[in-house]
């Protein structure tokens, strides 16, 4: 309640002196220009580790999707082939589908999707374990097979 109470006294010290409100100007102005900078930064970090590593430079090994109390884990290994970058993610969209044992074309339905995120920091040529919650909600039961694949959809290098 005491910081209304200042915030009045503020305002009030504002509005009757002209010397204060120039300061709290300036102050504002180098926020301002402060929280641009810093802003552009991070836009300009963002891009470039969005695209400073290549999908195809990075290597999935021995991906396991299984049940972890009601819900999917999945386990593996990635390697990062980039020659100079650190990775810091994966995003991997996960299907699963129910697969009727028939030799149609749609013999398998899609019964659910998600995608999950990866955190790992792996150096340039090196590999490093990896897992994730895979939250697929409200699964019908599997009449036919249960089987799943995955789809990188997105790495990020660590360019700190």
């Amino acid at each position: 309640m005491e910081w209304i109470v200042g915030v009045g006294v503020i305002i009030a010290l504002l509005v009757w002196s002209p010397a204060l409100r120039k300061v709290a100007l300036g102050i504002v102005a180098l926020l301002a220009i402060g929280g641009g900078i810093f802003w552009a930064k991070s836009q300009k970090d963002d891009q470039r580790a969005a695209t400073a590593i290549k999908l195809y430079e990075i290597e999935l090994r021995d991906l396991r999707l299984g049940e972890s109390y009601g819900s999917y884990k999945l386990h593996g290994t990635v390697k990062n082939n980039s020659p100079s970058e650190t990775l810091s993610s994966v995003i991997l969209k996960v299907t699963a589908q129910d697969c009727k044992p028939e030799t149609t074309a749609e013999r398998c339905e899609t019964i659910g999707e998600y995608d999950t995120y990866l955190s790992t920091r792996v150096p340039p040529g090196q590999v490093r374990a990896v897992d994730g919650y895979v939250g697929f909600h409200n699964l019908p039961k599997v009449k036919g097979t249960f089987q799943w694949t995955y789809r990188v959809l997105n790495v990020k290098a660590d360019v700190d």
